[in-house]
């Protein structure tokens, strides 16, 4: 459904799913969907998705999660403003955490190389 480009029904998933992305974000095919949902979206949507993970009592386990990362590392990719600057806090406030841990590693080198560009 996502694959389709249609927003309004972008929007209406996406609604459907306030409140569950942060555990859908650590399943192996549910975090695909969060992460099309991320891509797919357009801005207003894409920073309610990132809010919802940057509040989410668990978001510094979405940090080192397997397949949580995956999402991070789009939300970063495509966030901006606050929700982007929430996100580069909460990865900021873990980084030390996130240094021995192979899928936080991976959201660090994607933070750093972002980080490098804008410099």
């Amino acid at each position: 459904m996502l694959g389709l480009d249609i927003p309004e029904l972008t929007e209406l998933l996406v609604r459907q799913l306030k409140g569950n992305f942060a555990a859908l974000s650590c399943n192996k095919y549910a975090s695909n969907v969060v992460e099309k949902c991320l891509n797919e979206s357009g801005d207003e949507m894409c920073t309610r998705i990132v809010m919802e993970l940057v509040r989410s009592p668990n978001a510094s386990m979405l940090l080192v999660d397997p397949y949580a990362n995956f999402v991070i590392q789009s939300a970063l990719k495509v966030s901006t403003g606050l929700a982007h600057d929430c996100l580069c806090g909460l990865i900021s406030k873990n980084m030390s955490s996130m240094r021995t841990n192979l899928y936080g590693k991976k959201i660090l080198e994607r933070f750093e190389k972002k980080r490098v560009n804008f410099a």
